[in-house]
């Protein structure tokens, strides 16, 4: 069990309490990432996806409904728990800055 998390659901969903406890514990609000983070989680559950694919967290950014500012934002949230989630899961994809 992932410290923070529960022993139940995928990989991601049970390291996502860990992340947000870290970055609470930093000072970070992050009630609108919490959300956006469930959702993500939610995605990669219906995909069938075991962990962050950097393929997911783009599909997942870019799905209809805003323009590129909120793309880019949704991205950003996807990375940074991809950041993390990576280093207890290696097989979770980080995509670059470039």
């Amino acid at each position: 069990m992932i410290a923070g998390g529960s022993s139940a659901g995928t990989p991601p969903r049970r390291a996502l309490a860990g992340y947000l406890a870290v970055r609470r514990s930093l000072g970070y609000k992050l009630d609108r990432p919490e959300k956006l983070l469930a959702q993500f989680i939610g995605y990669l559950e219906d995909a069938g996806a075991a962990t962050v694919t950097t393929d997911h967290a783009l599909a997942w950014a870019t799905l209809p409904g805003g323009d590129a500012n909120w793309y880019a934002y949704r991205l950003a949230v996807a990375r940074g728990f991809a950041i993390y989630l990576h280093t207890i899961d290696p097989s979770a994809e980080v995509r670059s800055r470039k």
